[in-house]
């Protein structure tokens, strides 16, 4: 690979890099703007679960839509759906109406769904080797989590106490996980009048705008000829691939399917969760202790996939999966024994699955590509499976706090990684089982094995 050639790409991925910012913001904005959202369309917080969830069903639905537009040049579908993502941020709270917001959020799911499908199926067409790429641009999506509550804070009302006590749990309010009953004077109450919020949204969407213009650029010169980038058996990745012994494929496939389901849904479901246990259980914890731990998790998460990032070049893919799902498997152990017991082992085993857990969706894809070709079909596949895990987990675990108890929600944490675990263990011999039955991978170069024409 030539300099330019290299340069090329590196400029593209950071992009890519910056692009998933949009995702990382979507997962992270509702939660520290949810009460002022509330004062905006003046409904209460129990309906703001209809807006989680609508999200969660605009981001499957996305990943569906997905595939049906691979036949359009990526960067230009990433030109647009970045357009369009961008502008529903900036107009999400300009309407104070909950209908309206409701719309919003659904469209912004689906740009989100979206948007990580193109993202993907770009990186994977600019690299041969995945592992390192997909890590690096999957950090992306974390670092807009972290970055989103610090860029909305100086637009919220701050007066009224309530909006110390309630984090991204509030949205589950009418779960019973929260006490919010308190006696406000008028002055200490925060109005619509007070809150800048609908400025927050439109800050957060111009972050991303300049991602949409870049792609925009790059499908110009790409449509031109004028990129140096190299034809690689990775550009067509809709070709028909003939697959032997489909009946295995198609098994390894579900399997591949069950792996992505908890890999990201685990830990929302945990941080989602995370302040309401620390003050419900045993341990009873302040909210303002409970906020900085889940902090922590997601901090961790982020600095766990920067180190997994520059790990991946000198261990590779396979160890660093085998490692942190060990290393995730003692940890979730460990916070069912410890965790409900002592508040110093809920916050080392907080801060450990943060970063243990942060890399399964980068090294995932990137394992898969050493496996299968990792066409846009199998992509959104993927993404579905995510999607879908992240809508449903939380859901479960919600309604587990409410009948069973705090202490269930972290035996459904250690029961995912567990069963994520068991998963990839299978799955790794599915693969060798297509390896054995010479099914067409991919060689130790990383390279298509192409089979001569007859």
């Amino acid at each position: 690979m030539g300099k330019p050639e290299r340069l090329w790409k590196i400029i593209q991925t950071l992009w890519i890099f910056w692009a998933f910012f949009m995702p990382g913001i979507g997962d992270a904005v509702l939660g520290p703007t949810l009460l002022d959202l509330e004062l905006l369309v003046s409904e209460g917080t129990g309906n703001f679960s209809f807006i989680i969830l609508s999200t969660g069903l605009g981001t499957v639905l996305g990943s569906i839509l997905a595939p049906l537009f691979s036949g359009v040049d990526v960067r230009l579908r990433l030109c647009v759906t970045l357009l369009l993502g961008s502008v529903v941020n900036i107009v999400m709270s300009l309407v104070a109406s909950f209908a309206y917001l409701l719309v919003m959020f659904t469209l912004q799911g689906i740009a989100k769904g979206v948007v990580v499908v193109f993202l993907i199926e770009l990186c994977n067409t600019l690299w041969e080797e995945k592992g390192v790429a997909f890590q690096f641009i999957l950090s992306g999506s974390m670092a807009g989590a972290v970055i989103a509550p610090l860029l909305v804070q100086p637009f919220l009302c701050h007066k009224q106490h309530i909006h110390e006590d309630l984090t991204f749990n509030s949205a589950l309010s009418d779960l019973n996980l929260t006490d919010s009953t308190h006696n406000l004077t008028q002055k200490d109450t925060c109005t619509a009048e007070d809150t800048r919020v609908h400025l927050a949204y439109v800050l957060l969407g111009c972050i991303t705008l300049p991602c949409a213009l870049a792609f925009g650029y790059y499908w110009i010169r790409h449509g031109k000829g004028d990129n140096p980038e190299s034809v690689s058996p990775y550009k067509s990745l809709d070709s028909s691939v003939e697959v032997n012994h489909k009946c295995l494929y198609y098994v390894f496939l579900v399997f591949l399917f069950l792996y992505f389901f908890p890999i990201m849904g685990n830990v929302i479901l945990y941080g989602t969760f995370l302040t309401a246990f620390g003050v419900h259980s045993r341990l009873h914890m302040t909210k303002e202790a409970m906020v900085m731990m889940t902090s922590l998790l997601f901090a961790c998460s982020l600095i766990g996939r920067i180190f997994n990032t520059a790990a991946t070049k000198l261990c590779g893919t396979l160890k660093i999966i085998v490692v942190n799902g060990l290393a995730m498997l003692i940890t979730s152990i460990c916070l069912a024994v410890l965790g409900p017991k002592y508040e110093t082992a809920l916050w080392i085993c907080s801060a450990a699955f943060g970063f243990s857990s942060s890399p399964f969706m980068g090294a995932g894809f990137a394992w898969t590509v050493d496996q299968i070709t990792l066409r846009p079909r199998i992509v959104s596949f993927c993404v579905f499976s995510i999607s879908v895990g992240n809508m449903v987990l939380p859901f479960l675990g919600g309604i587990m706090f409410q009948n069973q108890g705090p202490v269930s929600y972290i035996y459904l944490v250690c029961s995912t990684v567990v069963f994520q675990v068991i998963i990839f263990i299978v799955l790794f011999g599915v693969a060798r089982l297509l390896q054995v039955a010479g099914a067409p991978l991919r060689d130790n170069e990383n390279e298509i094995i192409v089979e001569s024409e007859q």
